[in-house]
């Protein structure tokens, strides 16, 4: 890549909230992508969902 191309996009793939600031400012107008690497099932789970809306949320993931 040359030193003036942009990428299309940057991943933040964990929980990097502070990261996804830094990342802004250094990519500027370049959209930003924070992938938390949380399954939903699983929290949803963990939270005491049952029925439905687990099994819902585990297709999704």
């Amino acid at each position: 890549m040359k030193k003036n191309d942009k990428p299309d996009a940057v991943l933040v793939g964990y929980m990097g909230h502070f990261d996804v600031l830094l990342a802004h400012h250094v990519f500027k107008g370049v959209p930003i992508i924070l992938d938390h690497l949380i399954f939903a099932g699983d929290t949803a789970k963990d939270c005491g969902a049952r029925g439905s809306k687990a099994k819902l949320l585990k297709v999704l993931d």
